[in-house]
């Protein structure tokens, strides 16, 4: 069965430029459902709830 997932991700975000670095913040995505920016609330990158089919 496949667990089909979105993430949104703002424009604007920059994406780490190792792969050591991107898979952490993937993890933490995963973890977290949403990772935001540092020392705000504005939301970077976030989960999208299912179904997907609507996007």
């Amino acid at each position: 069965m496949e667990d089909d997932k979105l993430i949104e991700i703002k424009p604007y975000v920059r994406i780490s430029r190792t792969f050591k670095q991107f898979s952490g913040v993937m993890l933490q995505l995963l973890q977290k459902l949403s990772i935001s920016a540092a020392g705000k609330r504005e939301k970077l990158m976030l989960m999208i709830k299912n179904p997907v089919t609507q996007y």
